[in-house]
């Protein structure tokens, strides 16, 4: 389920291409990293940023005036790096310089369709939108770098469980089990990554509701 994976896209390594240009990619090193699972099938991913991040005059100015309405503890996480979904089907992708908002539509068997919208400011400068639609195109569109390696992992995980041999054996499930704390300064339950906490909360929202008559 696509919007599942927004709250686990740390767990497989597709993106490893990313760490042979440069990019830092080895998460669950830090406080900052970590999967947030909350009530009725909610979840976040947060990652800190590992790599220089180069912002505009504008960007800055904008995360100084977030600052002074947050705890300290709070204004740590103003440049992580986070994923999350709104149960069952709202996403949202919130890296440096962009952010994008999806809708994942099932529209028929094995088939479902994206609206992936990116957001940026009523006021902001010619430039930095410019330069949001072009990060947001070079990584989370369909010719995006990080968008073609997740799409040919869910094109695969659906042919495999939709195989013969799928019916003749288990899900693995094989993650190791991480502590579970609640933080005064964030909400809901936060476990290191990788984690498939908020999974399974996401799945017994989703069991719950299709047991209800």
């Amino acid at each position: 389920v696509g919007s599942e994976m927004c709250i686990r896209d740390s767990q497989y390594g597709v993106h490893r291409s990313m760490g042979q240009l440069g990019f830092d990619v080895n998460f669950g090193d830090k406080a900052q990293d970590f999967v947030a699972r909350f009530e009725h099938g909610h979840g976040l991913l947060n990652m800190a940023p590992r790599n220089r991040i180069l912002m505009s005059r504008y960007q800055r100015d904008m995360i100084e005036a977030a600052r002074r309405r947050l705890t300290p503890d709070q204004a740590e996480l103003l440049k992580c790096l986070y994923i999350g979904t709104v149960f069952p089907n709202f996403s949202i992708v919130s890296y440096p310089g962009f952010l994008s908002i999806r809708v994942w539509q099932p529209i028929g068997a094995n088939k479902t369709e994206i609206v992936s919208s990116g957001l940026v400011p009523a006021d902001a400068p010619d430039a930095v939108v410019s330069n949001s639609k072009r990060l947001l195109c070079r990584y989370f569109s369909p010719t995006g770098m990080l968008e073609q390696d997740d799409i040919e992992v869910w094109e695969e995980c659906q042919r495999g469980i939709s195989g013969a041999e799928r019916n003749r054996r288990t899900v693995s499930y094989a993650l190791p089990k991480r502590p579970v704390e609640a933080l005064a300064h964030l909400p809901g339950d936060l476990s290191a990554i990788p984690s498939e906490h908020a999974n399974f909360g996401f799945f017994a929202r989703w069991h719950q509701l299709m047991r209800k008559e």
